[in-house]
């Protein structure tokens, strides 16, 4: 096995408001994943380096675990 990068942490989901305004005036959000660790995961596998994210991910999303998976850690492939 070749030398890497292996990053452990705790993605969170980023809603971006879809338009500019108050909170109780913006119409949709996009779901985004951030947190430091899974940016410098996400940035080194992009730039072509052996990268590996390891993570505890809970059931309280509202999504599939197939669609979970993909949604976190679809970015680094």
């Amino acid at each position: 096995m070749g030398k890497g990068l292996l990053l452990a942490g705790e993605p969170m989901g980023l809603l971006i408001a879809q338009s500019e305004g108050s909170l109780d005036s913006v119409k949709g959000y996009s779901l985004a994943v951030a947190g430091a660790e899974f940016n410098v995961a996400t940035g080194s596998a992009r730039l072509g380096h052996n990268t590996a994210y390891l993570t505890k991910l809970g059931d309280d999303l509202p999504y599939p675990k197939r669609k979970r998976h993909r949604q976190f850690i679809g970015d680094l492939y």
